[in-house]
């Protein structure tokens, strides 16, 4: 369960960065559409919407990102325990041959 948890959690860092730079990446080709990492990934960063507001200054948008990648870490714990929870669940079910 424990490394279902520490995935879960990697997953939480590692998507809301990528979203990011990707967003960047796609605001530096074409300024005036809005970004597709952005319209999409406010399912897989919900806590993106931390962001809205923020100036684009390299340091004004520091501490909001990083409470955002934070609280988006948080979630992904808090899912990973579930699941990984039930597939404990699930394997101990299973184990018992009912």
């Amino acid at each position: 369960m424990k490394r279902i948890v520490k995935w879960f959690a990697l997953a939480g860092f590692i998507v809301p960065i990528v979203l990011f730079i990707t967003s960047q990446i796609e605001l530096y080709v074409d300024y005036k559409r809005v970004p597709w990492s952005t319209l999409y990934g406010f399912y897989l960063w919900p806590f993106q919407i931390f962001l809205i507001g923020t100036a684009s200054g390299p340091f004004v948008i520091v501490v909001p990102l990083l409470f955002a990648i934070v609280a988006n870490v948080l979630l992904y714990t808090i899912i990973g325990v579930a699941v990984g929870g039930t597939w404990k669940l699930l394997h101990i079910y299973k184990d018992n041959g009912q």
